[in-house]
């Protein structure tokens, strides 16, 4: 069954859109569309570009959310690694290791994935195409999508994708190919080695065949022109491919890339085994391809062609200026196509299996086994050193926290004590307060009456003995007196004392009257009772305690449990 197929291709200033149906090596085209990505939008912003993205899918109703997109070469790092015959069970162990000298930032902070380009006579891989996207460039890609609310399931290298629709072409079989993909911003030059076909693969292809890939940062300016009528099943930019160069600047445009593929041809040959280039192709929407091709073709005296996807889409070949700038677009729907393609993907790149010490003995030279033995050596010791280092950081902001509640606790328990030996003393001081005003008004009692003689003795009442009770606020006074009526008085005046509008005590009991027979103290006083009076700001003080109390217990036992 035909599966759905979208992939997105971006640059600077455009994106492009194809939506295709593909299975059984077969891919049928339904839509392509290019548009001109507004001036405040940038093509590096996740919000406004997933958001200019989801626009353009909603204008064309394309609701396939699922997607597939491309790096461009100037965001990865791609070169041709020469190894041992190595196994497939150990390739990708192989190929990370020697990564960690081909990139110029650590593996871990990159996708790297890789096909084989070349095998030895016993099916054992000797190269392979090496591909690394850092990790930010990747993530941003996918932040892009998320906000476009679609779901990427393959993110692989645009030269590579470029070479899939090269080796697509039935006039590129068998020969090495110069693919020259114009963008008004960067421009890249790749070369493609055809497939070799069998009987029984048909049209379809092994792979991209990419040996050499480089990225040139030459402007080139659009001529003008938006979009063609939205009625058209393929739209693109306004066609410029028959328009002639108008001025100087777009001449020194085409001097700049005619030097920059003299450039990459200079790199390659001095790279490869076989430099030779049979055809070259040019691809891309600036408006200033036809001429690019009759450039090479006088500068270089090399046979150019611009690219044609319409025989192998089945498609009108009117709609091939269309198709032009859809190279990678349409090499990444040909790779999903065709499910036994070797293909990159930076999504889900492929992870070694197996460990360094069987990678180790069967690499076969002895300077690379020595050097990888050594640098995994040094990563071991360096990550235990930065994980004991981070333990040991860990451990000390710990116990500078421990330290601070243990301060925190015997502050409080300082407060605490504090508290409770001020209230003893309080307790003391206010019993001592009123005992002096009890005697005091005892004394009263025994004042001689207005006019009579003050050194006669009037002494009706004694207080012989006090006993204070702190938990339950009472002072009990033994008294002696004349008469039971002298006690009732000396009862009557605390009870009717008062303070402001209060009065501070009450007379809790007064006891019965005992007679008093023999006093060694007085033969005239007749009779003794006890006097119990409440202090009642002390009975209201003791009734708070209790909350307080349970307040500051409670806290003890929540710093207990917090370990302290």
């Amino acid at each position: 069954m035909a599966r759905k197929i979208l992939c997105l291709d971006w640059d600077k200033h455009a994106l492009r859109i194809v939506a295709a149906r593909g299975g059984r090596r077969r891919l049928h085209l339904e839509d392509a569309h290019s548009h001109r990505i507004p001036a405040e939008v940038a093509a590096d912003d996740p919000e406004r570009m997933g958001r200019f993205i989801a626009q353009m899918l909603a204008l064309h109703r394309i609701r396939t959310r699922q997607v597939v997109l491309d790096v461009p070469r100037d965001k990865a790092v791609i070169t041709t690694l020469k190894l041992p015959p190595t196994p497939a069970n150990e390739l990708t162990a192989a190929v990370h290791f020697v990564a960690g000298r081909e990139l110029s930032y650590p593996v871990d902070q990159a996708a790297v994935d890789y096909v084989v380009s070349e095998r030895n006579e016993d099916g054992l891989a000797v190269e392979v195409l090496l591909a690394a996207v850092r990790q930010d460039v990747l993530n941003n890609l996918l932040e892009t999508c998320r906000v476009a609310g679609l779901s990427p399931t393959n993110v692989g290298l645009r030269p590579y994708a470029n070479g899939i629709s090269v080796a697509n072409l039935a006039n590129t079989i068998q020969q090495q190919v110069l693919l020259i993909d114009v963008g008004p911003a960067v421009t890249e030059i790749d070369v493609v080695r055809g497939a070799h076909l069998t009987a029984d693969q048909g049209a379809g292809t092994l792979g991209s065949g990419l040996v050499f890939s480089r990225s040139a940062s030459v402007g080139v300016p659009f001529h003008g022109g938006e979009l063609v009528s939205e009625d058209s099943r393929i739209s693109s930019k306004a066609e410029l491919s028959q328009m002639e160069l108008i001025d100087e600047a777009h001449r020194e445009v085409l001097d700049e890339l005619v030097l920059e593929v003299k450039r990459t041809l200079q790199a390659f040959r001095a790279t490869v085994g076989d430099p030779h280039i049979d055809q070259v192709l040019v691809a891309g929407g600036t408006g200033i391809e036809h001429a690019l091709v009759d450039a090479i073709d006088r500068d270089l005296s090399l046979p150019a062609d611009l690219f044609d996807p319409t025989a192998r889409l089945g498609v009108n070949e009117h709609e091939a200026p269309q198709l032009r700038s859809f190279s990678a677009c349409l090499g990444r729907a040909w790779t999903l196509a065709h499910p036994d393609l070797l293909e990159l993907d930076f999504l889900h790149p492929k992870q070694p299996v197996e460990k360094h010490a069987d990678l180790k003995r069967n690499l076969r030279i002895a300077g690379v086994a020595a050097a990888m033995v050594i640098v995994a050596a040094g990563a071991w010791v360096y990550n235990d050193f930065r994980q004991l280092r981070g333990e040991r950081s860990e451990l000390v902001e710990i116990n500078k926290q421990l330290r601070a509640d243990l301060v925190n606790y015997y502050e409080l328990e300082n407060l605490i004590q504090g508290k409770r030996t001020w209230e003893e003393a309080s307790r003391m001081g206010i019993a001592i307060e009123h005992l002096l005003r009890l005697t005091e008004w005892a004394g009263d009692l025994n004042e001689p009456p207005p006019g009579g003689d003050q050194y006669k003795d009037y002494q009706k009442l004694l207080v012989t003995d006090f006993s204070f009770r702190e938990s339950t606020g009472t002072v009990t006074l033994k008294l002696l007196c004349n008469d039971q009526e002298t006690a009732q008085a000396f009862a009557r005046r605390i009870a009717e004392y008062q303070i402001e509008d209060r009065q501070p005590y009450e007379v809790e009991r007064l006891g019965s009257w005992q007679p008093a027979t023999g006093s060694i103290l007085d033969p005239k006083f007749k009779g003794q009772t006890d006097l119990t009076i409440k202090l009642v700001d002390l009975v209201a003080h003791n009734a708070g305690q209790k909350e307080r109390d349970k307040a500051a217990d409670k806290r003890i036992k929540e710093l207990k449990r917090a370990g302290i």
